[in-house]
């Protein structure tokens, strides 16, 4: 009866992994919320922050040193896609004007907020809107 020994051990260990996931990205039914797996279709998966439950892009400006000079106006199309956001949201965000200061918009249960300065570039906040 040696495999009966490791049965209850193998167990926990299952249940202890199958409770947290990644940094907490899995969410009630063990699914991984949909910003970590948006971000992980966009290759963004370093910006997520909350355990899975919103991403920070900001884009590269005309300061030196401002953004992340990795991520482009693609990096932020992709994520909308893959959430499902309007097509007037990405429209709104590219229309966007240093005057015009923070916008938002709410589509399902994601909320974004973006601003923009030709000097800092767009920065995209996305969340899960609770």
């Amino acid at each position: 009866m040696k495999l009966a020994r490791y049965a209850l051990p193998l167990f926990v260990a299952v249940a202890i992994t199958s409770c947290g996931g990644e940094d907490g990205v899995l969410s009630g039914a063990g699914k991984k919320r949909p910003i970590h797996l948006a971000a992980t279709t966009c290759t963004l998966s370093t910006y997520i922050e909350d355990k899975g439950d919103s991403i920070f892009l900001d884009l590269p400006g005309e300061d030196w040193g401002s953004g992340e000079l990795l991520l482009g106006p693609d990096d932020v199309e992709c994520m909308l896609r893959e959430l499902d956001a309007p097509d007037r949201i990405l429209r709104s965000m590219y229309n966007t004007r240093a005057l015009d200061g923070a916008q938002t918009a709410t589509w399902g249960v994601f909320k974004a907020e973006w601003r923009y300065h030709p000097d800092d570039g767009l920065d995209v906040l996305i969340w899960v809107d609770q």
